[in-house]
């Protein structure tokens, strides 16, 4: 019998297109899959959003303080968790604590070697539990943003995303970060778009 198969050079040359369309596609799918975490990400603030809410009608329309309860003994990062623990009452779930593409978070019972949260708190907000008058401009002040829990000031470094823009916690999500704001829409950004006024209150 007479059989024909693949040359060696044709063989060659699908093994190209595979590898071609492999280096084409794959970019693609891991962006694609990255926005569907980007997506539960920010329904995650959406409901940290409505949990702040909650909180602030409970107490005189002021946000979440950070410091009530440091004795002044206290590491300045568990004035964060100071915060988590005043809103968790409200969402009843520590999953949404958990940003999808942060790794480095683990629940609160394992929090001694690891994060409590995946996100931020503008920490001009927590200072003393920050009233609703002082958000004159709802729609552009900062509450919760992607980071690394602390990193929006509760940290001693202090840095913002404008001032650490290459920072890793803020880039996961395609080279950019979500941010909530205190009107409660959520939106992706990248951290150079976002300036010093974004974190200042009506009195800062």
């Amino acid at each position: 019998m007479n059989r024909k198969g693949f040359t060696l050079i044709e063989l060659l040359v699908v093994i190209a297109i595979i590898a071609i369309l492999a280096a084409i596609l794959f970019p693609v799918f891991a962006r694609a899959r990255e926005k569907a975490r980007q997506a539960s990400c920010m329904s995650n603030l959406k409901q940290f959003g409505l949990a702040l809410y909650m909180y602030a009608q409970d107490h005189d329309e002021r946000l979440p303080p950070h410091t009530d309860d440091d004795p002044g003994g206290l590491p300045i990062n568990w004035r964060y968790y100071i915060i988590i623990l005043r809103l968790t009452p409200y969402v009843k779930n520590y999953q949404i604590l958990n940003c999808p593409s942060d790794n480095g978070w683990t629940v609160p019972a394992d929090a001694a070697g690891g994060r409590w949260s995946s996100y931020d708190y503008n920490t001009a907000c927590g200072n003393g539990g920050a009233p609703d008058a002082l958000f004159h401009d709802p729609a552009g002040t900062v509450v919760f943003f992607d980071g690394q829990e602390g990193d929006g000031g509760v940290e001693d470094d202090g840095d913002r995303p404008y001032q650490d823009p290459d920072k890793a916690a803020y880039t996961r999500h395609n080279d950019g970060m979500n941010v909530m704001y205190y009107d409660g829409h959520v939106k992706w950004m990248r951290p150079t778009a976002l300036t010093p006024e974004d974190f200042t209150l009506a009195d800062d």
